[in-house]
């Protein structure tokens, strides 16, 4: 590839992507790695941020409702059930709701938990299931490293505290809370029942996600670059669409 783009675009840098993306470039495949042109940034995803959040929580009701939403592929999910269950417990008023499938879940829980509620992929608009939702748990494979976490960007900019494993820190920094399965329930209590604390966590999500992952973070590192930028559009990307 770098043989590749250098013929066609002469001096170039690479972007990592995030930087579990970069650890494992740097530290997995440091032999192929002599004359790539690594840049010192990473260069996450972005997100319409406005577009994405809600207005407030959803209305209190007596339940708790948790949910995630991925493909329905094995390294999607947790292998071992004790893990599983953990991480989306079974407790009084709880409920988890999964859009994107449950096959791999049901396959190693012996079933679909009375709790759960599964939405096959693409039945619901993404943005339209996370409203509906109190926290956001993402569990995966143990070992599956994956190379950003799309899904928990667009649970953090709906404005959904969201659970992670501590390996996703590195991407998300402050946006997200992190815990082992077994402290999920505890973190989403502590939330539930402190209402300052859930709206600070939003709060903190939207700022790392207006600092980190928005159109204007794109927009200036083009600008970096040279790529002529007009300002108004780094401080309001929505004029893009203006004609």
């Amino acid at each position: 590839c770098v043989e590749g783009f250098t013929g066609m675009l002469g001096e170039h840098s690479w972007y990592p992507v995030s930087a579990r993306v970069r650890e494992a470039m740097v530290l997995h495949h440091a032999s192929e790695m002599a004359g790539v042109p690594l840049a010192d940034e990473d260069w996450t995803n972005i997100i319409d941020l406005d577009a994405w959040r809600r207005g407030g929580r959803r209305n209190p009701d007596g339940r708790v409702l948790l949910g995630r939403h991925s493909r329905d592929d094995r390294d999607k999910w947790p292998e071992d059930p004790a893990v599983l269950a953990a991480a989306y417990p079974a407790l009084p008023g709880w409920e988890t709701h999964v859009l994107g499938g449950t096959t791999h879940a049901e396959r190693t829980l012996g079933g679909l938990p009375e709790h759960w509620t599964g939405h096959p992929f693409d039945s619901v608009g993404v943005r339209e299931f996370l409203h509906g939702l109190d926290a956001y748990v993402y569990f995966t494979g143990q070992g599956y490293l994956e190379s950003f976490g799309r899904a928990p960007l667009e649970a953090v900019a709906v404005g959904l505290p969201t659970v992670l494993p501590h390996s996703f820190a590195p991407v998300f920094g402050d946006a997200a809370l992190y815990a082992e399965p077994e402290g999920v329930s505890a973190e989403v209590e502590a939330l539930m029942g402190d209402e300052e604390r859930y709206a600070r966590q939003v709060r903190t999500g939207h700022e790392v996600l207006r600092e980190r992952f928005s159109r204007q973070t794109h927009l200036r590192r083009l600008a970096e670059l040279g790529v002529r930028v007009p300002a108004e559009l780094v401080e309001s990307p929505r004029a893009l669409l203006v004609p």
